[in-house]
């Protein structure tokens, strides 16, 4: 999803001047858990304890087998173009040139432009209606603080005004240097794609775009509102939060993120507002029970890799529970 929303804003401020800046090679930031641990030791083992405590924690990489078909696996990603993420082990990557088909979160991001394309057309989701610009809807006293923004400041007001919230939301949302390097570098989802199509493996998705952006665009305008609202009064930045997220991606601890952003002072009164558990349940459960749902049809065939967000993984609701309950065995490969 990270990605999709990556390629919505490419294609609404396609005409912005910040792509010609260079590109860094990484982003700044600092690792919030380790900050938690420095200023409050006492929520940090809270947040190690209740990832600790969340059903499939850790593994991103599982087997999945039934009788009478080769096993298939599974792999937990991250949306990202960071290095070090893309970064594919070659146990991995032999995997992928001996499956039967390759599943990703929707088919379409292993053609980069062609999806690009797709978006482009999809103005009835990402943009406000005609005759309706962003700032109809934005409260008057909460303005400014979203026009002055950095973030929004330095993209093209005619694209801002516009946007629909949540498109505003994720631009506040993303760091600068993963929007810049976005343009010019593939994520690990498209890494993979590249991978498949190298080795005439064939693609397949679990959803459609049209699906996932509809996640988005389908949340009610006071909780888009809502939540573009209380974006603009964090006190983390968005390099922290990435950073945190790659760290966490990278040393198996995935689990980890919403009970640390339930704690941080920064974000835990956003956390907890009906908004954000409308979002949580549209973008992670729902999605949960309809990519398990609809991966059993390949698994069945047996030998097909299936890569989707590392999030929708873990947890008593997590795609790898799901598939237990409807009688496949999963074990970590890793």
């Amino acid at each position: 999803m990270y990605r999709i929303v990556m390629l919505v804003l490419a294609v609404l401020i396609a005409a912005s001047p910040v792509r010609a800046q260079e590109i860094p090679a990484l982003c700044s930031g600092k690792n919030l858990l380790d900050q938690l641990k420095a200023d409050d030791p006492a929520a940090a083992e809270e947040v190690l304890a209740e990832m600790k405590a969340d059903p499939n924690q850790g593994p991103l990489f599982w087997k999945i087998e039934k009788q009478g078909v080769k096993p298939s696996w599974l792999m937990g990603t991250m949306h990202v173009t960071e290095t070090r993420v893309v970064t594919v082990p070659e146990r991995v990557k032999k995997k992928i040139s001996d499956a039967s088909v390759m599943v990703l979160e929707i088919k379409d991001i292993a053609n980069k432009h062609g999806l690009a394309a797709k978006i482009a057309g999809m103005t009835r989701q990402t943009q406000m209606p005609d005759g309706q610009t962003l700032w109809d809807v934005i409260p008057d006293d909460q303005e400014n603080p979203i026009r002055f923004n950095p973030a929004v400041a330095m993209l093209p007001q005619a694209y801002v005004e516009r946007m629909q919230p949540w498109v505003l939301a994720q631009s506040l949302n993303t760091p600068f240097c993963e929007m810049l390097r976005s343009s010019v570098k593939f994520s690990l989802d498209e890494t993979l794609a590249q991978r498949a199509q190298i080795a005439n493996v064939p693609i397949e998705g679990l959803e459609s775009i049209e699906e996932q952006i509809n996640v988005l665009s389908g949340l009610a305008m006071k909780d888009q509102v809502e939540g573009l609202v209380a974006l603009t009064k964090r006190t983390v930045t968005a390099e922290d939060i990435y950073v945190t997220m790659v760290d966490m991606y990278l040393s198996r601890q995935v689990s980890a993120l919403m009970p640390l952003m339930k704690r941080l002072p920064g974000l835990a009164s956003e956390m907890e507002t009906p908004a954000m558990d409308q979002f949580m349940l549209a973008l992670i459960d729902k999605r949960n029970v309809l990519m398990a749902e609809r991966a059993q049809k390949f698994i069945d065939k047996g030998n097909a890799f299936i890569a989707i967000g590392a999030l929708h993984l873990p947890g008593k609701d997590g795609v790898v529970e799901l598939l237990r309950e409807a009688g496949y065995s999963l074990t970590p490969a890793e």
